[in-house]
C-alpha cells in the first residue's frame, strides 16, 4: 500500500510538472503570437500610413505610369506600364522627386522600425541584421532607379 501510495504520488508528480511545463510553453508561445501579431500591425499601419502619403495629388501627373506604392503582393504589373517607353515630362519629374521624397520617408520609419521591433525568439539578431542589410540594397537600388527614371535615362517601361 506504501508502495502503491508513493507510485501515485510520483505519477501526480509527474503529471504536475507536466502541466507546469506545458503551461509555460503556452504561455511563451502567446507571448511570441502577441509579438507576432504586434509586428504585424504595427507594419500594417506603417504601410497604411505611406498609401495615404502617396495619394496626395502632387503625384497625379506619374499616377498610372508607375506602381507608386507596392507594400503588398498586389499582382504583376499592369502591361500598360510595362510597355510605356515614354520618358518623364518636367511636370512628371517634379512628382518623380516629390515621390522620392514620400518614399524616403515611408522607408526610413521602416527601417527604424525594423531595428526597433519586438525580437522573436525565431529571429535572430544577425537575421535581423541581414534583412535590414538586403532591405537597405533593394532600397538603394530602388532609388537609384528611380534617380536614372527622374533624369530622363529611362523610362517608365524600364523603371517598371
Amino acid at each position: 500500500m506504501v508502495h502503491a501510495l508513493e507510485s501515485l504520488k510520483r505519477a501526480l508528480g509527474v503529471v504536475w510538472m507536466a502541466a507546469l511545463l506545458a503551461a509555460c510553453a503556452t504561455a511563451e508561445q502567446r507571448q511570441v503570437l502577441s509579438a507576432a501579431a504586434q509586428i504585424k500591425a504595427d507594419v500594417a499601419q506603417l504601410n497604411e500610413q505611406c498609401k495615404a502619403n502617396m495619394a496626395v495629388t502632387d503625384l497625379d501627373p506619374i499616377r498610372g505610369k508607375i506602381e507608386l506604392d507596392r507594400t503588398d503582393w498586389s499582382g504583376p504589373t499592369p502591361f500598360p506600364m510595362l510597355t510605356n517607353n515614354d520618358r518623364p515630362t518636367a511636370l512628371e519629374r517634379e512628382a518623380i522627386a516629390r515621390w522620392g521624397r514620400i518614399r524616403d520617408a515611408c522607408q526610413v520609419a521602416v527601417f527604424h522600425y525594423a531595428q526597433s521591433a519586438p525580437n522573436l525568439p525565431a529571429f535572430s539578431q544577425p537575421a535581423r541584421e541581414r534583412v535590414i542589410s538586403v532591405g537597405e540594397k533593394w532600397t538603394t537600388a530602388g532609388n537609384s532607379l528611380a534617380a536614372e527614371l527622374y533624369d530622363g535615362r529611362i523610362g517608365y517601361a524600364d523603371y517598371n
